[in-house]
């Protein structure tokens, strides 16, 4: 008889749709360890791009929006126009000072981004130019807010030592003006206005953990052929986009005229009016001269003393020079015209107090 040869069963075959979904499978996980390993080795090599190494600024116990007490951090823009030193003191401001330092006759900046030196060294801001100026300490406790957050700012100033009595106000009529009657937050509706495009809330959120979205962030919009990119498909976006832009309103303006109107009256004043760059670029320029005019006019006639830049911007013939060309903030020219501008009206107001002589006192 023949031997019986058996042969091994024939392996199973697996259906074409399960491989691809296996390879799928195999092709994600590898993909997420490498991000991952690539998201540790940038926070290691680029630890400037690591979220908690940006300007974070927070609500803290008492409501009110600061910096990280104590903290010394790099901030910079992506499209490479500035990269700077912030340090916050121990109330969480950007000063140098300690607010226990101060006195009863030292100056006081409020105000949002732009008082605060949004992309200039700290002895670049006006307010720190003006201090050499005139003599007089400044203490700056700006920070990103509106003209009801710089009301809880002072206060909080005050509680945490500070003397407060001559303000200099900065008031940003790109994004201050609101109608402060209405209980939706003012920044809920600044973010919907900058965020609406989905990209652009994907791109925040990931800005907010991802170091390795940071880095490749900044190399891209560094140069003007990827960043255009960048911008086209909504990813990021051009100076024009990052413009808050105002609408005419009575209610706006009449609310925010109000509104400032609390901070003037309860302390010896100056409101140093920021105009917006949509003045003079973009698409809504007669509205936004209009809303100008009319605001810093309703501002006079309820007796609030004032220094306007939009005039002294515009005599130097290229208002846009005083701001930075991909970001809406003033740059160093910016704030050294402000701070001359100040000097002048403190000058010529006798109730300021200058070293050169006596304080007047308060009507």
């Amino acid at each position: 008889m023949r031997p019986v040869t058996q042969t091994a069963p024939a392996p199973a075959r697996i259906a074409p749709w399960k491989r691809r979904l296996l390879n799928l499978a195999v092709l994600g996980f590898t993909s997420l360890v490498c991000l991952v390993l690539l998201e540790l080795a940038c926070r290691v090599a680029f630890p400037y791009y690591d979220p908690r190494n940006q300007v974070v600024l927070v609500r803290n116990d008492d409501g009110v929006v600061t910096g990280p007490p104590g903290a010394r951090i790099r901030h910079g823009t992506p499209k490479g126009e500035f990269s700077i030193d912030v340090a916050f003191n121990a109330a969480g401001f950007r000063d140098a000072k300690e607010l226990t330092a101060a006195g009863s006759n030292d100056l006081f900046a409020a105000g949002d981004s732009f008082s605060m030196g949004w992309g200039v060294a700290e002895a670049e801001r006006y307010s720190n130019v003006l201090e050499k100026k005139v003599g007089t300490p400044a203490f700056n406790i700006s920070i990103p807010e509106d003209i009801r957050g710089y009301q809880n700012t002072i206060a909080y100033a005050q509680r945490h030592g500070a003397p407060v009595r001559h303000v200099i106000l900065g008031l940003c009529m790109e994004n201050d003006l609101w109608d402060y009657t209405q209980a939706a937050s003012t920044h809920a509706s600044y973010a919907k206005q900058m965020y609406h495009n989905p990209l652009q809330r994907l791109g925040r959120w990931f800005k907010g953990r991802s170091t390795l979205w940071s880095t490749v962030s900044y190399t891209l919009q560094r140069h003007a052929v990827t960043r255009g990119l960048a911008e086209k498909i909504g990813v990021a976006r051009d100076v024009d986009q990052l413009t808050h832009k105002n609408e005419y309103t009575p209610a706006v303006l009449n609310s925010s005229r109000d509104e400032l109107l609390k901070i003037t009256t309860n302390f010896h004043s100056v409101v140093l009016i920021i105009p917006s760059r949509a003045l003079w670029h973009g698409a809504q320029r007669e509205t936004e001269q209009k809303i100008h005019a009319e605001f810093v006019q309703s501002l006079r006639d309820a007796g609030v003393k004032l220094v306007d830049m939009k005039p002294r911007f515009e005599a130097a013939g290229d208002p846009l020079q005083f701001y930075y060309r991909t970001d809406p903030h003033w740059n160093a020219r910016g704030h050294a015209l402000a701070a001359e501008a100040l000097a002048e009206f403190l000058a010529a107001d006798p109730s300021w107090p200058l070293p050169a002589r006596p304080v007047a006192p308060r009507p």
